[in-house]
């Protein structure tokens, strides 16, 4: 094995999948606290509402937003949108395994909650739990393959595991669906220079470069699980860095 391979910056993502529990707009002080009395009362959606409302970039507060999803689960353990909104607050903190108890849980109530299995993926694949990870993402590709999420996790799990054939085959069919995705053109581009194929990675990598250049803020943070509006602007500039490191690697590779 080069050296290099393991160098370089995969991006993996967590796409934004809204289930919905009614509006998220902010709420007026006398509405806010008539909810949270319902809540108190035992009112499953109120409290799932609340959740949702700490959960979105407007009100975002993390614990807030735990705190009324468990109260909620504990009102009714089969609701499969609270469990996934709990599989992705644990997985936000980092806390792998509770976050697939939670999702296992949901994907037990109903097997065809696409999203399910891709919020599984990523915490298996964080987790080191590659092949786990790499079942998941396929079922979802296959379930939703209009979802460019799906194609860019499954590229950086065959990527972690070595695999770097089947990462690039995955990126490749991605970016025939999206072909302007910045996150897909670089893991094409990380997995082509892992197999030597500088001169197509590098075309790859700064079509990524452009690509993230070019993002709103807003896209941005749809593309992530934790719609915390604070790390918006840093996680961009982090990605624009990430490429710029690939391309360093990739130079300096190709230099020797």
């Amino acid at each position: 094995m080069h050296a290099y391979r393991n160098k370089s910056v995969i991006l993996p993502t967590a796409l934004l999948c809204v289930v919905a529990f009614g509006s998220l707009a902010v709420l007026s002080d006398f509405q806010y606290l008539g909810t949270k009395i319902a809540c108190w009362r035992e009112d499953t959606s109120a409290c799932t509402r609340l959740g949702s409302i700490y959960f979105s970039p407007a009100a975002y507060n993390l614990d807030k937003a735990e705190f009324y999803f468990r109260k909620a689960d504990a009102l009714n353990p089969n609701a499969t949108g609270i469990l996934y909104y709990l599989g992705r607050i644990e997985f936000i903190r980092g806390d792998l395994n509770t976050s697939i108890f939670f999702i296992v849980r949901s994907i037990k109530i109903d097997a065809d909650f696409e999203q399910a299995y891709y919020m599984r993926g990523l915490a298996e694949g964080y987790a080191g739990y590659f092949p786990q990870a790499i079942r998941d993402f396929q079922t979802y590709t296959s379930m939703a393959p209009d979802q460019w999420a799906g194609w860019n996790d499954l590229s950086f799990v065959y990527f972690k595991a070595g695999k770097f054939k089947e990462a690039e085959d995955t990126a490749r069919a991605g970016l025939e669906i999206f072909p302007d995705n910045p996150w897909l053109n670089n893991a094409l581009g990380v997995a082509l220079r892992n197999q030597q194929k500088f001169q197509d990675a590098e075309a790859y990598l700064q079509a990524a470069l452009a690509r993230f250049a070019q993002l709103t803020l807003t896209e941005w943070g749809s593309a992530y699980p934790g719609n915390n509006p604070i790390s918006y602007e840093s996680g961009l500039l982090e990605a624009v860095e990430s490429v710029k490191v690939n391309l360093t690697l990739l130079e300096s590779t190709t230099a020797n």
